[in-house]
């Protein structure tokens, strides 16, 4: 250790040092495993002797689950339950070209002409009839919100369903609230 210049953790302070260096990591980490690494990476950076892999990975999956707790209090506080279950509704409502909003609103704007702007206005429109442009989520970091929209665009409609109530809401939220950000 005196060589390589490596510290070693002091134990009640190291695990409260550990947490809070994965709450600092949490904002930018895409899952659990993202976590860890980022967590890893900067014990090693700052020379610091990594506890077990174990002990890092729990305290990972625990501060995680933490932030997808307070991603959904978030969700809850700002967005009231009458546009969360409307919004929840009109996303797996068939849609005129689509077989659901969801699949149109997934589909990117295509090359620039009238059509594909007709398109964007009708999806602002609908967007904006959810009232999402109201929604308060600055407490969810954009990159995680984006990691929510992405998760709920990767699994197909079906699958979706399946997924806990509180994950889906917040998952949708975030998709329709990046999906207007990115209009």
């Amino acid at each position: 250790r005196d060589v390589t210049g490596v510290q070693t953790c002091a134990l009640p302070i190291s695990e409260l040092q550990l947490e809070q260096i994965l709450r600092s990591l949490a904002g930018g980490a895409i899952n659990v495993d993202d976590l860890f690494s980022a967590a890893v990476q900067w014990l090693y950076d700052k020379k610091t002797l990594i506890p077990g892999d174990r002990r890092v990975r729990d305290l990972a999956r625990r501060v995680f689950a933490d932030l997808e707790e307070k991603a959904y209090g978030t969700v809850r506080k700002n967005v009231p339950a009458a546009q969360r279950k409307k919004a929840l509704a009109a996303l797996y409502t068939k849609h005129e070209d689509y077989a659901t909003n969801l699949q149109w609103l997934r589909i990117p704007p295509r090359k620039a002409g009238p059509s594909t702007l007709e398109d964007s206005y009708a999806k602002v429109a609908f967007l904006k009839d959810l009232k999402v442009h109201e929604w308060k989520l600055e407490a969810i970091s954009s990159l995680r919100q984006k990691v929510y929209s992405q998760a709920l665009v990767d699994r197909p409609p079906s699958a979706s369903r399946l997924v806990s109530d509180a994950q889906q809401m917040v998952e949708v939220v975030c998709f329709l609230k990046v999906t207007l950000e990115e209009m």
